[in-house]
């Protein structure tokens, strides 16, 4: 439950991220059954048929261009655009405040684990092919918790705090406490 990935070796390298985001994809078409269809949809769907075009004119114009590689990464940006479509309908059944206090609980347990990081001698660490197990010390020194590096943490942190502090001022619950804000104000500090 976090943005890095962690790449899974089978015929074809999938990131467990992109698992969960196509079990949320077909979950939501089985369950709900409903497609969302609004600007923003519109608005994602130009953007990917744009993106598709400028990676054919360089297929055609550059020789060193990577069709494979683009195809590959535009399949994944595609299943990203998914969600647009198909999950805000599964978010009319789901317990917003609990998912929330949840995405704050997992967010605090990161920040712990970055700010504790000096002090854990990690048995694995990532590189280009996915997650390897370790037998030295973390990577380069840097506190990193459970991402890949530092700045994977910190816009980890970014999207989850604004996701929680958006959710407090449109609800008008006070669900972070001042404890909250030290525990994540150090782990952005310590990475």
């Amino acid at each position: 439950i976090s943005l890095s990935s962690v790449s899974v070796k089978i015929p074809i390298t999938v990131s467990l991220t992109d698992i969960a985001l196509l079990f949320l994809l077909v979950y939501s078409i089985l369950v709900r059954g409903k497609i969302a269809i609004n600007k923003m949809s519109l608005v994602v769907f130009i953007f990917l048929l744009d993106l598709f075009l400028a990676g054919m004119i360089n297929y055609y114009y550059y020789d060193y261009f990577s069709i494979t590689g683009f195809l590959s990464n535009f399949i994944r940006i595609i299943a990203i655009s998914m969600v647009i479509f198909f999950i805000p309908p599964l978010l009319e059944i789901l317990d917003l405040k609990r998912f929330i206090k949840a995405c704050l609980t997992v967010l605090k347990i990161h920040c712990i684990l970055v700010i504790l990081d000096i002090f854990i001698i990690y048995p694995w660490f990532f590189d280009e092919s996915g997650i390897i197990l370790n037998t030295r010390l973390n990577d380069i020194g840097r506190a990193r918790g459970l991402f890949a590096e530092p700045s994977f943490f910190a816009v980890y942190v970014g999207l989850i705090f604004s996701l929680i502090f958006q959710y407090q001022i449109n609800s008008k619950e006070n669900l972070l406490k001042v404890t909250d804000f030290i525990i994540i104000s150090l782990g952005l500090l310590a990475s």
